[in-house]
């Protein structure tokens, strides 16, 4: 018995065969390059924490840290809080002390910054807001109750009340988020 040695015209050679296996082996390489470029570290490892609190975004630009914790009737921490840039510059103004705020419906309150100073350094670590002070008990009277609650302005409007011309050097938010927007402050860029 004799080896046949040419191909009938329904059986493929051995160099197709292998030119097949080629092309195979290319488009398996071309799904694989694709698979890895999804799975590949993005670019922007670290991105830049842009948010409505800090519009320059906390990687390159981080708001400065309040000087100590207020209580306000909840705890603002030093680096855990829920204040924008400016209520931060203008919390970290404000000293102890015995204030007026004129409330929504045009009625004034007396607000008592009551601050706890560390004895060594006269740092004041604490700053508890409160109301006037109770005669009978010379205890301070809760400033947020269930019914005056409401009747607050915002924040950075107490503060502003309650520092007076010291506030004026403060850049407000929606300036610093216009000038974020017009190009006129640098912002953060991921990596």
């Amino acid at each position: 018995m004799m080896a046949k040695t040419e191909a009938t015209p329904d059986e493929l050679t051995m160099a197709q065969v292998m030119a097949r296996l080629v092309a195979i082996q290319e488009s398996n390489n071309l799904v694989q390059k694709a698979q890895l470029k999804q799975t590949a570290p993005r670019s922007n490892q670290q991105h830049p924490k842009v948010s409505v609190y800090n519009p320059q975004g906390d990687k390159d630009y981080p708001m400065p840290a309040l000087k100590c914790d207020v209580h306000m009737p909840f705890p603002q921490r030093v680096n855990d809080h829920g204040m924008d840039w400016e209520e931060v510059e203008l919390m970290n103004l404000l000293e102890p002390g015995t204030y007026k705020v004129e409330l929504n419906d045009g009625a004034v309150v007396t607000v008592n910054v009551i601050g706890r100073k560390n004895h060594a350094t006269g740092i004041v670590e604490s700053m508890s807001w409160s109301g006037p002070i109770d005669p009978d008990t010379g205890h301070p009277t809760p400033l947020f109750t269930a019914t005056n609650k409401l009747l607050f302005p915002s924040l950075r409007n107490m503060l502003r009340q309650m520092l007076g011309d010291t506030a004026e050097g403060v850049m407000t938010q929606a300036t610093r988020t216009r000038k974020v927007k017009a190009g006129e402050l640098p912002v953060s860029v991921g990596e």
